[in-house]
């Protein structure tokens, strides 16, 4: 592994940045963080860059018996949207039929061939589903609102060809729909977070140009793991109750039943919802994968890292696994400075020899220093000369003030400001 980097502030808790995400790690490390959330050789961070999202690495769930609860506590009306994560595993969902109906979910088809009923397409058995049509459509009816994330379908080669594209769309009425896939493969993945009682496959395109009938032999569909969030909030667990836009209360204790009836995914919690709550909270992050730490992302008002490390102590962390590296070489790039900014009026300067017969120190130190440096802010520079006509540097611009005894007088305005001045 490459040398990674992390920062810690006030030798407390170590931090990163990832895609312009702040991230606290914690006030522990194992090897594994660097790998994750190290940053590379010559990263870059501007401080004065806005940033909207703070994210915290939570490890040591709460372990259920279907799933596992992340718990972190922050002030309440720092959130304005937490953001759901990202998880890769899938559950298959599909119902078991033998029947129209299970009890759970109702399934019907624009086209059925008698004897082919659309069921067979819903279990494990050698039957199948056969449609008179070319497009058409299978419906799912679920007794509760389920979020699908997933599907596949596969044709049943034996006696006649299948669909070639196919098109997804979920309701909660059966009258307005919406598209969540349009004319793609027969197998496909795609973004949804919204939970439908309807769904509806539209089948299009055939195998055999010259048959106008599909044959479909398995449907499979699924959802992604289930993330719910729930709140605990003035000694009350909370969840958001989408209906009446309102924080109900579970009450005094929370098991993982109520995770599953009442928890919501995060990023479907407004921003209004969160701007009702104060103080602290603390958030319980439910998920069904089985992950032993997670990342919990917040956005909130825009905020610069310069605002962040105002008054800190900040210690940049290196690992590297190179048994030869004996030292580390950190270079930072800073607003403009000069030395007398750094070291002030005065400093010691410390000499070292090890020439045994030197018993005092030479040291030769050459500077720039004038009187004029001395003077703060402009003033004026009077020249006298016993010439009638006094050559004075053009740039100067002298003025001519006033005859003195054996000469003359003249004056101009020095601006220190443009920089260094040379007087001839």
């Amino acid at each position: 592994m490459e040398n990674k980097f992390l920062l810690k502030i006030n030798d407390q808790m170590y931090h990163s940045l990832i895609n312009e995400k702040y991230v606290e790690i914690g006030d522990e490390l194992a090897k594994d963080d660097f790998s994750v959330y190290g940053l590379n050789n010559s990263f870059y961070i501007d401080l004065n860059n806005k940033l909207i999202n703070r994210s915290f690495v939570v490890k040591n769930p709460l372990i259920y018996e279907k799933g596992r609860v992340f718990r972190l506590r922050i002030d309440g009306s720092m959130v304005k949207k937490i953001e759901d994560s990202y998880s890769k595993g899938k559950v298959d969902v599909t119902p078991i039929l033998n029947s129209f109906s299970n009890g759970e979910v109702t399934v019907s088809a624009s086209s059925t061939a008698s004897g082919y009923p659309v069921y067979n397409a819903f279990n494990d058995s050698s039957r199948y589903w056969k449609a008179n049509n070319v497009d058409t459509s299978i419906t799912m009816i679920f007794q509760k609102p389920i979020v699908l994330t997933s599907y596949s379908i596969s044709k049943y080669y034996g006696t006649g060809p299948g669909p070639n594209y196919s098109s997804f769309a979920g309701s909660n009425d059966g009258r307005t729909w919406t598209t969540l896939v349009n004319k793609t493969s027969l197998s496909v993945n795609f973004n949804n977070n919204a939970a439908y009682t309807h769904y509806r496959f539209s089948l299009s395109g055939h195998t055999y140009a010259a048959e106008k009938f599909h044959t479909v032999k398995r449907i499979h569909i699924y959802r992604s793991y289930y993330q719910k969030l729930l709140i605990l909030h003035d000694d009350k667990y909370k969840y958001y109750d989408s209906r009446s836009n309102e924080w109900g209360i579970i009450g005094d204790t929370c098991e993982e039943m109520d995770f599953l009836q009442y928890g919501i995914l995060p990023s479907s919690i407004p921003e209004a919802a969160w701007a009702k709550i104060s103080g602290e909270i603390e958030l319980l992050y439910y998920r069904e994968d089985d992950v032993p730490e997670m990342v919990i992302s917040i956005l909130t008002e825009p905020f610069t890292l310069a605002e962040e490390f105002d008054d800190q102590t900040i210690k940049i962390i290196e690992y590297t696994d190179n048994p030869d590296q004996e030292d580390s070489t950190i270079t930072l790039e800073t607003e403009p400075f000069t030395f007398y900014d750094e070291v002030g009026d005065s400093f010691d300067v410390l000499y070292y020899t090890d020439d045994p017969d030197k018993n005092e120190a030479e040291l030769e130190i050459h500077h720039t220093y004038s009187p004029l440096d001395e003077l703060d802010g402009d003033f004026e520079l009077v020249t006298w000369t016993m010439e009638e006509e006094a050559e004075v540097q053009e740039e100067l611009k002298p003025i001519f003030k006033e005859k003195i005894e054996d000469g003359d007088l003249y004056g101009v305005t020095v601006d220190l400001s443009k920089g260094i001045v040379y007087i001839k």
